[in-house]
């Protein structure tokens, strides 16, 4: 087969699993190796993806970053790892760190808390503080932020009924 019958297959193949959803270009990458694809074309589709705007890994981290971190899914920390496994290099996961919104990380733990203290009404404030920031901590989130969040908590329920 062609170089340029392999490329046309090989694009074919990476934009069908760009269309599942974004990836990383190191996945992309690493997909194309498992199809077979040999490593001089699979450095063409890239290159071509990449000119193309269909790979852009700071876009990537940032999204991802924005997703997990401020849904509360997980700390800025944690978020950063799954990047790092997910092939994202160092310099672009800056770069995407510095387009996120200040702030962020403080608001993804107080979602994470209020999720906690649903799961534990029933908990003494004190003794649930306690739990709360060990989970946040456990979770990545840095162990001042953690501290702050927890101590700052004020329980709806004594405000609405008391």
């Amino acid at each position: 087969m062609s170089d340029d019958r392999r490329e046309a297959g090989a694009w074919g193949q990476a934009l069908a699993y760009l269309a599942r959803r974004p990836r990383s270009e190191a996945q992309v990458q690493e997909y194309l190796r498992n199809r077979g694809i040999p490593g001089p074309v699979s450095d063409r589709v890239i290159r071509r993806l990449r000119e193309r705007g269909w790979i852009d890994d700071v876009a990537f981290a940032r999204r991802w970053l924005e997703r997990r971190v401020e849904t509360g899914r997980a700390s800025l920390r944690q978020a950063e790892w799954e990047l790092v496994r997910q092939g994202v290099r160092p310099e672009d996961i800056e770069a995407a760190l510095a387009a996120l919104p200040e702030g962020g990380e403080a608001r993804a733990a107080v979602r994470w808390l209020r999720a906690h203290r649903d799961r534990h009404r029933g908990d003494d404030l004190a003794a649930w503080r306690a739990k709360a920031y060990r989970g946040l901590v456990q979770k990545g989130f840095r162990p001042d932020l953690a501290f702050r969040a927890v101590m700052d908590w004020k329980d709806e329920e004594r405000h609405q009924g008391g």
